[in-house]
């Protein structure tokens, strides 16, 4: 499946929660510091493999596109 697919797909998913948001695909070495470390942290501590979907700093699910997690993550940030 083509990632400006995916990305439509994802961006459609939180739309249907309520949740405006621009969807991105971004390679690990594009990210912002912290959020690379993050990442970097992850897949050495934690063995996490990509894909990996972020939500403002936080990682919402490794190793698949699972959008129920993207969604519930996204609403947890919303919420503050």
């Amino acid at each position: 499946m083509p990632s400006e697919y995916r990305l439509q797909v994802m961006e459609s998913w939180l739309s249907g929660a309520g949740i405006a948001a621009q969807v991105d695909e971004r390679d690990i070495y594009a990210l912002a510091d912290d959020e690379r470390n993050m990442v970097m942290d992850a897949m050495i501590k934690d063995g996490a493999v990509a894909p990996m979907v972020l939500v403002n700093g936080r990682i919402a699910c490794v190793d698949s596109l699972d959008l129920d997690a993207v969604v519930t993550v996204a609403r947890e940030v919303l919420a503050g």
